[in-house]
Parts: structure tokens; C-alpha cells; sequence
């Protein structure tokens, strides 16, 4: 007898295909032949030369030899397709694996490729039971193979494509990967793009920009609101009132008055006390992030050339606490957003060169940005960008530059005939605004993305300069 590796059913010794399930026996069966068994049922011999015209008769590739089976009798199935008889309990043809009994078959997925043929001679049905062989082997591997995996035996080819129906009581089967045994995969879809950047207008920025106006030839302190583009005066002299300097929390703010660093609130109240130092040699004040100190530059003696000190805000008889001394100009500090840095402009190499140190005055270090005269740095909302002017030398025109803190990837933002000076970074870090020493002595806002200008800023027919932003949580 030959078992069936497909639904493990016994079949007779002579039987070519499966009884129950019609796989081909001699592909995937296991035969087990007992001493007195018959011989193979088929036997193959070599294919003849390729037919001279596609109108020719095929050659068969096996040919049949005596048959083993039994003769036909009553309750035997006759096949439709090659007459051969068949035991009552089978349901595909032994011979050609045509359908016997199709009421009777179990629920199973049954591969079709055209309908049954009437028998009309021998070479017909052999013809029919070859393209069965091949079809019912395709479906044999495709059971046998693991679901999700397919990997083909290297002796099956490929076959034409096959139309598959389930019957209603079997669920469809999983999908099959390609012959390769890769899974299957979509198209590759287009890559995501991103939206275009809209560019900052003067209308999209927050926070409040407060600002020196000079008329008349004394400077005036003002705040501009972009969200309604209002100006309000917050200082008026006597004399001039420059460099101011916001607290973080937007309350007050510090500023650089004839007799020393002045303070005053937000709505333009006195501060108490007004008076943060009574120096004139004292300028450049900056608030630390957690509002604790006020850092600044002076040359008052004995220092003789300006250094950077630091007192705390709401002191002001306390000493200075003296952060940079050396024998060039140390000026203009500005905090990293965290509080643990600030940068500064020094001419202790010759020109000046922007230098970082901790918050405490430790390590001192330049930034390398190549040869050149540097003022105005401040750092970027996110701490990782400095904002700071450039020009060849102490002669030339200034213009705006950006760079990483560690000096890397700078870049020019503006090239005009005039000077820029005193720039302020927005909330936003997509707009640093800078005066610019031109006729008009506006403040004149740049896209930090393009170097486009994007407007300006300022009180109409006076020079405006030393800008500083606020904007909630700075």
C-alpha cells in the first residue's frame, strides 16, 4: 500500500493518486510494499523531440501499463474522465485523480483548472491525468509547506497561476509570499514631504521687545508688543537711558542710566530701590535666568580696563563679586538660557574674540570663529546658536553672523553699508532683531533661516538700538 503524505489515508499498492484527497502518490506519498506487491503502476521513458508545430499532438511523457485495479463491478465508481472502475469509498480517480463523487467529497480547498474533459480516447485521458499530476502537486506542496514561509522544494517548478475556491465550511487559506520565499511587500510608497516652512512675520512674534529711542539727543526707554505692534514709553530722562535688560519674570527691568545701572518696574512704577549702582563707569547689565544676579561690565577703578562682575539683584550695597579681570576689555555678557554659561566679548588676543565661561567665572575659553573683530553675542532661546556682529577689523562694517556655540557652521546673515549693533534673539529663535546704524536707525528684524528682513521696529524719526526680548517662561 502507498500512504498519502498529505491526509495519511492507506491506498492500494497500484493507486497513482489519493483516494481521499487526490494528491499524486508517487510525489507525495510513502510506499510500502509487502513482499507479493505488484509493480509501479507507471513507468516513465523518454520524452520525444519537441513537437514541429504547435498544431501537433503532444507526446505523452508515461505510459500506462497493466492496470492493477479491480474490475468493474457493482457499487464501483466509474471515472468520467479515463472509465477507469474505482472502489465505492474513493472519492478521486486512482488513475487521473478526476472528481468521483462530488456531492460526497469532504469540505476542502479543491484546485480547479478547467473543467472536466469527456473521455474520447486514450491519449485524451492521459493528457488530463498529466495536468492533474501538476496541479494536484502544486496544492500538495502548498499543504505541506508551513504557512507564512513558503519556501518551494527545489524539484517542483513553477506552474501557471491556478484559480483557488474555497468551500463555504473551509476558512480561505493565508496569503503566500513570492517563489523567492521573501514575505510579501507593497510598493515602496513616495517619502513624507515636509509642509514648506511659512517665513516669521512682525505679526507672528510674542513676548515684548524693550528698547532705547534717542531724540533730541537724550534716549528714552520703550516697549514694542507685536500682538497689537503698539510702542509705550517706560523711561524718560532726564539724560540718556540705554541698554536695558528684562528680568526673567518680565516684572522689571535694568538699565544703563547717566549715574550708574538703574532699575524700574514693568509698567513703568518706581523700582525700590531705583538705584542698582551709583557708577558711571558701569554698563552692559544682563539678569541671570533664575533672577538671582545682575552680571555687568565696568572699567571703575582699580580695574582701569572693563572687566565683568556681578552682584546680586536685590542688593545693591553688596559687593562685586569679580568674574573676569585681565589686562584687555572684557564686555557685553549674555546667559545661556540654562544660567550655567555666559559668553562675552574680550580683546585680551588683539581683536576681539568671543569667550565662554562658567556662570562662576571658571574656565575661560575662546570661541574659535577665525580672525575678525567680534562684538554683540547672545545666545539663541534653545542654547545652541550664538547671535553676535562681525566685521574684518575695528574699521570695518559691521554685520550679523550666526554660529554654534562651539564655533561650528557659521554664517552671515546681512552685508549693508551699515553698521549693525545690539541684537536681541527671538522667542522663537527664528528672528534676531538688530539696530541697524543706517539713516532711517531702525530696528530692523532678520529671518535667521534666509537673512531676509522681515521688517522693522522702532519709534518713527529717532534712533533706536539695544534691544531686549521677554516672553513668558524665559
Amino acid at each position: 500500500m502507498i500512504v498519502c503524505k498529505v491526509c495519511g489515508t492507506e491506498n492500494e499498492q497500484g493507486a497513482g493518486f489519493c483516494g481521499s484527497c487526490g494528491a499524486f502518490l508517487e510525489w507525495s506519498g510513502e510506499p510500502v510494499t509487502p513482499d507479493d506487491a505488484p509493480t509501479e503502476r507507471y513507468q516513465p521513458v523518454p520524452a520525444p523531440p519537441p513537437s514541429p508545430s504547435p498544431d501537433a499532438a503532444p507526446t505523452e511523457r508515461y505510459e500506462p501499463v497493466a492496470d492493477a485495479g479491480l474490475p468493474a463491478g457493482p457499487g464501483q465508481l466509474v471515472c468520467p474522465s479515463c472509465g477507469l472502475a474505482n472502489e465505492s469509498t474513493r472519492v478521486y480517480c486512482r488513475r487521473c485523480a478526476a472528481e468521483l463523487a462530488p456531492a460526497t467529497a469532504a469540505a476542502t480547498t479543491v484546485v480547479s483548472a478547467e473543467p472536466p474533459r469527456v473521455r474520447s480516447g486514450p491519449p485524451v485521458a492521459i493528457l488530463g491525468g498529466v495536468a492533474a499530476v501538476a496541479l494536484l502537486g502544486a496544492v500538495g506542496l502548498f499543504v505541506l509547506l508551513p504557512r507564512g514561509t513558503p519556501t518551494p522544494s527545489p524539484d517542483v517548478t513553477e506552474s501557471a497561476p491556478v484559480a483557488v475556491t474555497t468551500s463555504p465550511e473551509a476558512p480561505a487559506s493565508d496569503p503566500v509570499g513570492p517563489a523567492s520565499g521573501e514575505p510579501p511587500t507593497a510598493p515602496p510608497s513616495a517619502p513624507p514631504t515636509e509642509p514648506p516652512s511659512v517665513p516669521p512675520t512682525l505679526d507672528s512674534l510674542t513676548g515684548l521687545l524693550v528698547f532705547a529711542a534717542v531724540e533730541d539727543g537724550n534716549a528714552d526707554l520703550w516697549i514694542w508688543d507685536p500682538a497689537d505692534d503698539s510702542l509705550r514709553r517706560l523711561v524718560k530722562g532726564p539724560g540718556s537711558q540705554t541698554e536695558p535688560a528684562w528680568a526673567p519674570d518680565g516684572s522689571a527691568v535694568v538699565y544703563r542710566a547717566p549715574d550708574g545701572l538703574r532699575m524700574v518696574r514693568a509698567d513703568g512704577e518706581r523700582f525700590e530701590p531705583p538705584d542698582f549702582t551709583h557708577h558711571d563707569r558701569d554698563r552692559n547689565p544682563t539678569w541671570s535666568p533664575d533672577g538671582s544676579r545682575i552680571v555687568f561690565a565696568t572699567d571703575r577703578n582699580p580695574f582701569g580696563s572693563l572687566n565683568i562682575v556681578a552682584r546680586p539683584a536685590g542688593d545693591n550695597e553688596a559687593d562685586l563679586d569679580v568674574l573676569v579681570t585681565n589686562s584687555g576689555d572684557d564686555w557685553d555678557p549674555a546667559f545661556s538660557p540654562d544660567g550655567s554659561t555666559i559668553v562675552f566679548a574680550s580683546t585680551r588676543r588683539g581683536d576681539a574674540t568671543l569667550y565662554l565661561m562658567n556662570a562662576d567665572g571658571s574656565t575661560e575659553r575662546a570661541v574659535e570663529l577665525g580672525p575678525g573683530y567680534y562684538d554683540d553675542p547672545t545666545f539663541s532661546p534653545d542654547g545652541e546658536w550664538l547671535g553676535f556682529t562681525r566685521r574684518d577689523d575695528a574699521k570695518a562694517q559691521k554685520d550679523l553672523w550666526v554660529a554654534r556655540v562651539d564655533g561650528s557652521e557659521m554664517r552671515r546673515l546681512t552685508s549693508t553699508p551699515a553698521n549693525e549693533n545690539d541684537l536681541a534673539w527671538s522667542p522663537d529663535g527664528r528672528v534676531i532683531v538688530v539696530a541697524r546704524a543706517d539713516d532711517d536707525g531702525r530696528l530692523v528684524a532678520i529671518d535667521v533661516a534666509t537673512g531676509d528682513e522681515i521688517g522693522d521696529i522702532g519709534v518713527d524719526g529717532a534712533r533706536n538700538g539695544h534691544p531686549d526680548w521677554w516672553w513668558p517662561d524665559r
